[in-house]
């Protein structure tokens, strides 16, 4: 009966203490691997975001030289197109096509400016309507400049002018700098978008303030 009943208390133990090593990896899993999970994936997701947010801080800075570089052309026109000994209808013909241009260029430049400025960095990269009309007025500045310089090519005295030569290489070289750019943007964008789709970012989106962003394209 002694025996019988020590047994009975070792297993009473045995399972005491079961119970005690049970609570012990609980409160480790709550209040230690949990928090470190949690802090390491918003770490991860913070780290990511504000990849995308420098990303397009240098792909802003290149669409900003790229307008720089379309002033210089248009300016540079206007004033070749004045002094040319022309007569006076071909010369207004001229000014007339590149006035046309002009006006679009300015009209898609407006209206990126007024998103741009409306709202700040992070939330506009949430927009995808808004990214994607920024990605199309910069798509249909390119296309007037090269309409630009189309024309300049059916004209003599400034196909041959060094200055549209330098310049027009100066445009071409900001495009590829801005395609670089564009794509060093998007593949941030996907991997913070990827990040925001798996566990636990998927589960931190419902509770930080961190949300998927728009590809430019």
């Amino acid at each position: 009966m002694k025996k019988e009943t020590m047994t009975i208390l070792n297993r009473n133990k045995t399972l005491s203490n079961c119970k005690l090593i049970l609570w012990a990896w609980f409160f480790v899993f709550i209040f230690v691997i949990l928090p470190a999970v949690y802090v390491g994936a918003y770490n991860k997701l913070i780290i990511h975001e504000d990849e995308v947010i420098g990303t397009w801080m240098k792909m802003d800075e290149a669409l900003q030289a790229r307008h720089y570089i379309t002033e210089s052309v248009i300016n540079t026109l206007y004033a070749l197109i004045n002094d040319e000994q022309e007569s006076k209808p071909e010369r207004d013909d001229a000014m007339m096509v590149l006035s046309e241009l002009t006006q679009d260029i300015d009209a898609e430049t407006n209206k990126s400016n007024h998103f741009l400025q409306a709202v700040e960095v992070k939330v506009l990269l949430e927009n995808p309507k808004v990214v994607h009309h920024l990605y199309e007025s910069k798509n249909n500045i390119g296309q007037a400049m090269n309409q630009i310089f189309e024309y300049t090519q059916d004209i003599p005295e400034l196909k041959s002018h060094q200055k549209i030569g330098q310049l027009k290489t100066e445009f071409n070289d900001s495009e590829i700098k801005l395609t670089q750019k564009q794509s060093q943007y998007n593949d941030a964008v996907k991997q913070l978008n990827q990040s925001l789709s798996e566990a636990p970012g998927k589960w931190l989106i419902m509770y930080e303030n961190i949300n998927k962003k728009a590809y430019y394209e």
